[in-house]
């Protein structure tokens, strides 16, 4: 119901840092190019620690879910890309990434935390995403066959070496 040019996301069990917001659009508004800005990770509740995920990287976030969460994201990116996908089983926030990047968009990682996860002691939805994670990839690669066909030309993006890309 917003008409606000910036959209985030946000499971209701989840925390924000204080300086989240003004990172993260600080981020996008240093990069045009961007459909999304995101950062690091803190867990909180039965586990702790931070997590780091690495600069973007399009070749990467075709076989991995690189960002974790997807941040802070351009409402115009959004709207092109359809949203999220109601259909979509698991990994939505990874299946909008791809779309974004299909729309050749790009994103910028912030070097903070930005999001408080909560882990709960019981298998949550990320637990039963990872014993699903073959699946839920066949899906995401069937959903973007264009944009896996772009690998060749992505890898020539990437920093990884060629052992490093056949590894990933």
């Amino acid at each position: 119901a917003t008409t606000d040019p910036l959209l985030l996301f946000l499971d209701a069990d989840d925390r924000l840092p204080a300086d989240a917001i003004g990172n993260l659009r600080r981020a996008l508004a240093g990069d045009p190019s961007a459909a999304y800005a995101y950062g690091r990770m803190r867990y909180f509740g039965a586990w702790s620690g931070v997590v780091e995920f690495p600069p973007f990287d399009p070749f990467r976030l075709l076989y991995r879910s690189i960002v974790g969460w997807l941040g802070l994201i351009r409402r115009e990116a959004c709207e092109q890309v359809g949203g999220f996908d109601e259909e979509q089983a698991g990994f939505e926030d990874w299946d909008l990434m791809l779309a974004c990047l299909e729309h050749d968009w790009s994103a910028v990682g912030v070097d903070s935390v930005v999001l408080e996860y909560r882990k709960h002691h019981d298998t949550s939805a990320l637990e039963s995403h990872r014993s699903n994670y073959r699946r839920h990839y066949r899906e995401l690669r069937l959903r973007h066959p264009e944009l896996y066909s772009r690998a060749p030309a992505l890898a020539a993006r990437t920093d990884l070496s060629a052992s490093g890309r056949l590894a990933y």
